[in-house]
């Protein structure tokens, strides 16, 4: 049986490391990308069980993304943990109204 996959859409390297560590302590094999449109394409690519994405990545903002992978067919039902150092609880709770929101929002810093 293959290891689950995680795509980690993070522009800091330390938190990437660390997430990339603390998945594969848990058995999962997690790919890195270190910003938003090159996560897209790895999301098309891989097809992941689960997406972790920042808010505050370079290229295409965390939101736009998420926004993006939720109207792809074949991605819309991925697990998707949108995290932000910036955003607020508010502008999460605005973004959950979205059709196209993520299935569960992250203030940094976090424990992992």
């Amino acid at each position: 049986m293959s290891k689950k996959t995680v795509l980690i859409i993070e522009q800091d390297a330390i938190v990437a490391r660390q997430m990339t560590e603390t998945l594969a302590q848990m058995g999962f094999e997690a790919v890195t990308k270190e910003d938003g449109v090159s996560g897209l394409q790895a999301a098309r690519d891989l097809l992941p069980d689960a997406i972790v994405l920042c808010v505050e990545v370079p290229k295409m903002s965390g939101f736009a993304v998420c926004h993006k992978i939720k109207k792809i067919n074949e991605l819309q039902a991925i697990p998707l943990l949108l995290t932000s150092v910036e955003a607020t609880e508010e502008s999460f709770n605005k973004h959950k109204e979205l059709k196209t929101r993520a299935n569960a929002y992250l203030i940094k810093p976090f424990e992992m």
